[in-house]
């Protein structure tokens, strides 16, 4: 009996290992396919998230007006 037990314990404990494995080698690709995903879940995060897109382009209008000297502009966006 105490034999059947170690083994379903074993089992267990090896399922829970295999398990937190995979969900580390989601979580923390490796980094060479890294920048691949990055950019692949940026856009896709980008595109399902309108309010993320609209701070995206407000940054970009911000940094074009600061570059052309437009305080104008750079005063309207704080604003």
């Amino acid at each position: 009996m105490v034999d059947i037990l170690d083994s379903l314990l074993a089992t267990v404990c090896m399922i829970i290992s295999n398990l937190i494995h995979a969900l580390h080698a989601i979580i923390d690709p490796d980094p060479a396919d890294l920048g691949t995903r990055s950019t692949l879940l940026q856009e896709y995060m980008e595109e399902f998230r309108p309010r993320q897109l609209e701070v995206k382009q407000l940054k970009e209008k911000f940094l074009k007006a600061l570059q052309e000297n437009n305080a104008e502009e750079v005063l309207q966006i704080l604003h």
